[in-house]
């Protein structure tokens, strides 16, 4: 026991939600940079629980600061250790593989797990990047019955979000009966079907918004944004091959991101049709309005009398526009590189003309022969 160094009072039972027999804790705290944490320990007043971590973590590979906020790691504990009457001692000291101490001082942030027992989204746009999320975003925060955490959760789509549990995830969203919760995470859009099947049985009912452009354009905007933003790299200082390649390489994310043909069969294939709406980049041009009324009815939020306080005709500029030459906001794609990416796209717009009835996509065949 003298091992521990840190005493956390328990909240009183009244102060925590307990609707499940299957609790979970996740614990936060500060532990040193550059530690590998193997393990966990917990005691609660004289018992010892070992709350080993589902995975080894290099805290300084994924923060890279002098201390690391630690959020997540979890343990199963017996109900009756944390739920006794009165108040309880809790102490909780994280280890390396020396079992040295190397963080303390941690706060219990949430004892449920039972996924039904929490607040599920209601709602989720699962893309295109690049394709309108932010404006739909933009729009929809407007409503006072919409609630996001935050624009992209980024939660089904890395190994290291879900490991923190379901409850980790509900906990986000706000469990008020006049709210609806969603959240719009473009990477959604082309999960496996593995991971599409778990967020089946996390969120059977869930509402999904699939916003499309023209994958082409998509496609080098999406490029532009992860070359000039992540890489802060000006594409005027790119090669050809690293402007090309990546556009028409079948395994990138770049490409898997516009082939919404086997983006949207997959996701088909595991939710009912009248699950998911389609829409198209072109209607926030041509008809903005109606298009938010159509995702509006979608999700089951009633339409307001009007859109005067709505952005629906603003144009949402990149957060990352400052990485791009100060006089081309918008780089256009090189002429030279028209017949290579037809040849890699056209294909894959000809079979989703297969999935969805839409002009939109006939005239994206067209691209390139003006």
């Amino acid at each position: 026991m003298e091992k521990f160094k840190s005493f956390i009072d328990r909240p009183k039972r009244d102060d925590v939600e307990v609707n499940s027999s299957d609790e979970l804790f996740v614990v936060s705290g500060w532990v040193a940079s550059g530690k590998v944490i193997s393990q966990i320990i917990v005691c609660i007043n004289d018992r010892m629980i070992d709350a080993k971590t589902r995975r080894r973590v290099d805290v300084e590979t994924l923060h890279g600061s002098k201390d690391t906020y630690v959020i997540g790691y979890m343990g199963q504990v017996d109900k009756s250790d944390f739920f006794i009457h009165g108040e309880n001692k809790i102490e909780i000291s994280f280890f390396d593989e020396e079992q040295s101490i190397i963080g303390n001082d941690f706060r219990i942030v949430t004892y449920n797990r039972e996924p039904t027992a929490l607040v599920k989204p209601s709602f989720l746009g699962i893309g295109a990047q690049k394709g309108g999320t932010t404006w739909l975003y933009e729009n929809l925060r407007v409503n006072r019955s919409v609630y996001f955490p935050k624009k992209e959760m980024q939660f089904f789509n890395r190994r290291t979000e879900i490991d923190k549990g379901m409850a980790y995830y509900y906990g986000k969203f706000k469990a008020e009966s006049s709210i609806l919760n969603g959240e719009i995470t473009p990477e959604y859009s082309f999960l496996g079907l593995d991971q599409i099947r778990f967020i089946k049985e996390q969120l059977p009912d869930v509402k999904i918004v699939y916003i499309l452009r023209n994958p082409i354009e998509r496609s080098w905007s999406g490029h532009m944004m992860h070359s000039l933003h992540s890489l802060k790299k000006n594409y005027r200082d790119m090669t050809k091959d690293e402007l090309l390649l990546p556009l028409i390489n079948k395994c990138s994310g770049v490409y898997m991101m516009s082939d919404y043909y086997t983006n949207l069969k997959n996701w088909l294939s595991v939710y009912p049709e009248e699950s998911i709406l389609i829409e198209f980049n072109d209607n926030i041009k041509s008809e903005p309005e109606q298009l938010l009324k159509r995702v509006m009815n979608h999700i089951n939020l009633p339409s307001p009398d009007s859109f005067d306080e709505y952005p629906i005709k603003k144009i949402i500029q990149p957060t990352f526009a400052k990485f791009y030459d100060p006089n081309i906001l918008k780089p256009e794609i090189p002429i030279e590189f028209i017949e290579a990416l037809r040849e890699a796209y056209i294909p894959v717009i000809k079979k989703l003309r297969t999935l969805v009835d839409s002009d939109i996509i006939d005239s994206w065949l067209e691209w390139g022969l003006e």
